[in-house]
C-alpha cells in the first residue's frame, strides 16, 4: 500500500467505521447478556442512568469534541501538542462539575424518574463524566493527522474492556445492577488512562509551543455547537411525546420499533463527517477562500456523497419495499403495524446521510448551525402538534417529522452553496442519485412482484442478495462503478 493510499479519505472512513462496527457489535452483545441475566426492574435501572447521561451529555461537552477537528488542521503540530493539553483540561474540569452534579442532584432525577434507586445508582456512576469526557475528541485528533486505525483500536478496546467489566460478572454471578454500574466505572477509568497515552502520542518528539487559541476563541466556536446538540436531542424527543401523549403506550411500542434508523448509515455518516472536518476546515483556514480551493472544496463534497449515495440509498428503497417483512422478522407479527412507520421514517434517511455540519464548521457557520436547529425544533412541534389535532394518526406525525428533517438538511445546504458562491445543483450529484434511485426502484419491485417473500430471516437475506447483485450489474450499464469504492482499500 502506497504512502498516499495510506492517506486517503477513504482509508481514513474505513477505519473509523470499522472500528464503530466492532464497537457496536459488542454493545449489541453485551446487551443481549444484560438482559438475559438481569431482572427487568434491575436492567432497567441500569438502562436509566445512562438515558441520564446521554441527556445531559450534550450540555456538558459544549459541543468540544468537534473543535479538535477544526482547530488543529490549522495550526502546527507544536501549538497542537499545546491546544490538545489544553482542551483536555477543559473537558476534565467540565467532567468534574457533570460528576459533582449527578452525585448531589441524584435524589431529584430518581424523583422525576419515579425510582427511588436511581439515588443510589447514579452517586456510584457519578465519576464517569469526569473520566470519560476527557477521552472525547480522539478520533477527531487521528482524523486530522492520518491515522484513524489508532482510533479505531482504541474504540475496540474500550469496547472490549466494557463488556469484560460489566457483560462478564453479570452472565458469571448473575449480580444485579451495582456490581455492573461498579465495573462500568473501572472500565471508564482504564479507558481515560489509555485515552491521555494516545492523545500525546501524535506529538512524541515535538516540542510544545504556546497555542494561538484561546479559550474564548474556543468557546465562541463551541457554543452554538451545544445549542445545536440540545435542539437536536429536543428535536429526536419530540415525535415520542406526542406519539406517548396522545396514542398510548401500545402505538408508541409500535413507532419505537418502527421509527428505527439504519445503523449502518450512522456508522458511514459518522465516520465521514470526523474525517472531513479538518480538510474542509483545512482549505477554508483563510478568510477569503481562494478559487481553486472552493473548487476542491466542492470536488471532495461531490465525491464523498456519491459514494455515500451508492452505497446507501438501495439499501434504503430496499428497506422500504420490504417494509413490513422487515419488521415481522426483527420483532414479531404482533409488530407489523410498525411496518407503516418504519416505510414513512426510511424517507428521512435520503437526506440524513448528507453530511452538511463539517463543511459548515469549517466555513464558521457555527451560529446558523444552531439557529437553524432552534427554528427546526419549533416548526417540527407546532406541525406535529397540528397533525395530531386534525389527522389523529400516528402516520401523520411521522409525516410531519420527515419534512422537517428534509427542510433542515436542504437549508443546510443552501447556506454551504452561498458561503461558498457556487450554484445549488453544483454540491448535489443529481445524475448519480437519480440512476441509483431509478435503479433501485425497479430491481427492487421486480422481485417483490417475481418472488415469493416469506417472514422470516433466509427469505429477507436471499432477496437482499438477488437484489444486490442485480443492482451491481445494472449499474455497469450506467457506469457506475462500485469497484471504485473499494478499490482504496485493496491497492498494494
Amino acid at each position: 500500500m502506497t504512502p498516499n493510499n495510506k492517506k486517503s479519505n477513504t482509508i481514513q472512513v474505513f477505519w473509523i467505521a470499522l472500528g464503530q462496527l466492532i464497537a457496536v457489535c459488542l454493545t449489541i452483545g453485551s446487551t443481549m447478556v444484560l438482559t438475559r441475566y438481569m431482572d427487568k426492574f434491575n436492567y432497567g435501572t441500569y438502562r436509566q442512568i445512562f438515558y441520564v447521561y446521554t441527556t445531559l451529555l450534550s450540555v456538558f461537552t459544549l459541543g468540544l469534541p468537534k473543535s479538535y477537528g477544526y482547530f488543529l488542521s490549522r495550526i502546527s503540530k507544536e501549538e497542537g501538542k499545546d491546544f490538545v493539553n489544553v482542551m483536555t483540561k477543559i473537558l476534565v474540569l467540565s467532567g468534574l462539575v457533570f460528576s459533582i452534579l449527578l452525585f448531589f442532584c441524584s435524589p431529584i432525577i430518581a424523583n422525576i424518574l419515579k425510582n427511588e434507586e436511581l439515588k443510589t445508582a447514579l452517586k456510584i456512576f457519578s465519576p464517569v463524566p469526569v473520566f470519560l469526557m476527557p477521552t472525547l475528541g480522539l478520533e477527531a485528533i487521528y482524523a486530522t493527522y492520518k491515522e484513524t486505525y489508532v482510533a479505531a483500536i482504541y474504540s475496540v478496546v474500550t469496547r472490549i474492556l466494557l463488556f469484560a467489566c460489566v457483560t462478564l460478572p453479570v452472565f458469571i454471578f448473575s449480580i444485579g445492577y451495582k456490581c455492573a454500574v461498579i465495573g462500568f466505572v473501572f472500565s471508564s477509568f482504564l479507558s481515560f488512562l489509555l485515552a491521555l497515552y494516545l492523545k500525546n502520542r501524535p506529538f512524541r518528539k515535538i516540542k510544545k509551543k504556546k497555542t494561538s487559541i484561546s479559550v474564548s476563541a474556543i468557546l465562541k466556536f463551541c457554543l452554538p455547537l451545544m445549542g445545536a446538540g440540545i435542539f437536536n436531542i429536543l428535536i429526536n424527543s419530540t415525535d415520542q411525546f406526542f406519539i406517548s401523549r396522545y396514542f398510548g403506550t401500545e402505538a408508541f411500542a409500535e413507532f419505537s420499533n418502527g421509527a428505527m434508523e439504519l445503523p449502518f448509515i450512522g456508522m458511514i455518516v459518522g465516520a465521514c463527517s470526523t474525517v472531513l472536518l479538518p480538510v474542509y476546515s483545512n482549505l477554508c483556514k483563510n478568510k477569503s477562500i481562494a478559487f481553486e480551493d472552493t473548487d476542491k472544496i466542492v470536488e471532495i463534497w461531490n465525491n464523498v456523497l456519491k459514494k455515500t449515495v451508492m452505497l446507501i440509498y438501495p439499501l434504503i428503497i430496499y428497506c422500504i419495499v420490504f417494509a413490513g417483512e422487515i419488521m415481522v422478522v426483527l420483532y414479531g407479527s404482533q409488530y407489523e403495524t410498525s411496518g407503516k412507520y418504519f416505510f414513512i421514517m426510511l424517507f428521512n434517511n435520503f437526506l440524513s446521510v448528507v453530511s452538511c455540519y463539517p463543511l459548515l464548521l469549517a466555513l464558521n457557520k457555527t451560529k446558523e448551525y444552531g439557529v437553524v436547529y432552534l427554528f427546526n425544533f419549533i416548526l417540527l412541534c407546532i406541525l406535529e402538534y397540528g397533525a395530531v389535532r386534525l389527522f389523529a394518526s400516528v402516520e401523520s406525525v411521522c409525516i410531519m417529522s420527515v419534512f422537517c428533517l428534509w427542510m433542515r438538511i436542504v437549508i443546510f445546504m443552501k447556506i454551504i452553496s452561498e458561503a461558498l458562491k457556487v450554484p445549488f445543483y453544483k454540491i448535489i450529484p443529481y445524475k448519480t442519485i437519480s440512476i441509483i434511485i431509478f435503479l433501485s426502484v425497479i430491481t427492487a419491485l421486480s422481485i417483490r412482484m417475481l418472488m415469493i417473500v416469506e417472514y422470516n430471516v433466509l427469505s429477507i437475506f436471499k432477496t437482499l442478495m438477488i437484489f444486490l447483485f442485480v443492482l451491481v450489474l445494472l449499474s455497469r450499464l450506467f457506469k457506475l462503478d462500485y469497484l471504485s469504492i473499494v478499490k482504496p482499500l485493496l491497492n498494494k
